[in-house]
């Protein structure tokens, strides 16, 4: 299998409420960017960069990454999923170079360095 890598400049969409985000009041947009994608008959794996904007805190824009694949329904039905909080930020600008600078780093071959 091999995970094709998006652009190298994250490309940015305001999503509906995804369902996780639903049962809170205080989240007033979500902002979503795909990093890897990858589906076929079988199988499907996706990593994302998410910024949700919250209504009530000090610095608004909190910023996760999420990861997760799923067998298709043909199949047994298995899915995990890996996240984690990147940080939160003032601006929608300061999340958006946070997640293009953990992108850089943590993805994209250009900057990669071998371990």
């Amino acid at each position: 299998m091999i995970l094709h890598l998006t652009q190298d400049k994250l490309d940015w969409q305001e999503i509906n409420h995804h369902e996780e985000f639903a049962r809170l009041e205080s989240v007033m947009a979500v902002h979503q960017a795909e990093v890897f994608y990858y589906k076929n008959d079988e199988i499907t794996v996706r990593s994302t960069i998410k910024i949700i904007e919250h209504s009530d805190r000090s610095n608004n824009f909190e910023v996760l990454t999420n990861s997760y694949a799923h067998v298709h329904p043909e199949l047994v039905r298995m899915e995990f999923a890996d996240g984690k909080k990147l940080g939160e930020f003032g601006t929608l600008e300061e999340a958006k170079f946070a997640a293009q600078t953990h992108f850089n780093h943590h993805h994209h071959i250009k900057y990669s360095h071998p371990h």
